[in-house]
């Protein structure tokens, strides 16, 4: 794909794919914003990630960035398309707490306050882990209860060079966990997995 991450929080090629994909009209949808392309050179076919995943478009796990519409998949693409992305997290100072008097502990309520962050996810609420719900965990990740983050990310109601902090968080939808990604203004910008 055009766009990546080498460090954390930082996207490369964001402006120019979100001016392309605003003109390309998904293949398997038709509407505009299509943005995952298949990787073939002579191939013009872009899809909505979503698209993209539910018509059983590939990647090369070799680089990570290579998509591939199924009918240029080469053999050793796999799908479907991840969703998920694991990042190791380390904490290399100490972590000092103090006892917030009465004036601070107002203004803590105010606004939220900001327990970790990295890069440009700001994580205000860890939630709260289900050990005895098997559909909230896997072996090497958990969806905990609650969790709440914000990140900058490009706004995708404007055109690029426009941010806005986006709202991310684990709920419960039918029994199972749902994570939905919020616009901070536009309702219509919502999306929402489980």
């Amino acid at each position: 794909s055009e766009v990546f991450e080498k460090e954390a929080g930082v996207l490369y090629n964001m402006p120019s794919a979100v001016r392309r994909s605003v003109k390309k009209r998904c293949a398997h949808c038709h509407l505009p914003g299509a943005s995952v392309g298949c990787f073939h050179k002579k191939c013009l076919a872009a899809y909505h990630f979503a698209c993209a995943r539910s018509l059983g478009c590939a990647y090369t796990p070799d680089d990570g960035r290579s998509t591939w519409c199924p009918l240029h998949a080469p053999p050793k693409a796999i799908t479907p398309l991840p969703v998920r992305v694991s990042r190791s997290v380390a904490v290399n100072r100490s972590l000092r707490l103090h006892r917030a008097d009465e004036g601070e502990a107002q203004q803590a309520a105010a606004a939220e306050s900001v327990l970790l962050q990295v890069g440009q996810l700001k994580v205000l609420r860890l939630g709260r882990p289900q050990p005895a719900r098997p559909q909230f965990h896997e072996r090497h990740q958990i969806f905990p209860l609650g969790y709440t983050a914000r990140r900058r990310f490009h706004d995708l109601a404007r055109l690029p060079p426009a941010t806005c902090e986006y709202s991310c968080k684990v709920g419960e939808h039918a029994g199972l966990p749902s994570f939905v990604i919020a616009h901070p203004t536009e309702p219509g910008l919502c999306f929402k997995s489980s």
